[in-house]
């Protein structure tokens, strides 16, 4: 019987990092290409998107590391801007390339470290109900097919 649900949980597993960055890198490449072909401002809003990708699966590191690579590929996409008379727009454009990866790789953070404090109780620091929950099917829960089946009472105490 399951006493807490998880919703909000999609549940559905991240590609490995390895595949993650290759998608990165081939979008940053794509949209290069594109930008470069097309000249059209728009474009340049594509960039993005692997900057969001990558903060939130390698976190701040990936997040600039992504926002300075779509900045260098956004000016060589647009060779007019090498000639470093930047308009309002375009330091505006730099800057929150990199404020929408440090962002996303900041709530991505406070993300993971809310669903650690949600299994842990806040005074001792032990795995809680919803933690023993979340790791019972690893140990052979119920529906366990394989194995030897996990004996577990669960005991509570209120007074």
């Amino acid at each position: 019987m399951r006493l807490t649900t998880s919703a909000g949980r999609l549940g559905v597993p991240l590609p490995s990092k390895a595949w993650t960055a290759a998608l990165a890198i081939a979008a940053l490449l794509a949209i290069f290409l594109f930008d470069r072909a097309t000249d059209a401002a728009p474009v340049q809003h594509l960039y993005y998107l692997p900057i969001i990708l990558a903060a939130f699966r390698f976190r701040m590191r990936g997040g600039i590391v992504t926002a300075l690579s779509a900045i260098l590929l956004y000016h060589l996409a647009n060779p007019h801007l090498l000639t470093f008379k930047y308009g309002e727009s375009d330091l505006l454009e730099i800057i929150l390339f990199l404020a929408v990866g440090i962002v996303t790789a900041k709530l991505t953070i406070n993300a993971q470290r809310m669903r650690q404090l949600a299994m842990t109780d806040d005074l001792t620091g032990l795995h809680n109900l919803r933690s023993f929950e979340r790791c019972w099917p690893r140990w052979g829960g119920p529906h366990a097919s394989h194995g030897p089946r996990l004996r577990c009472w669960w005991l509570t105490w209120t007074a």
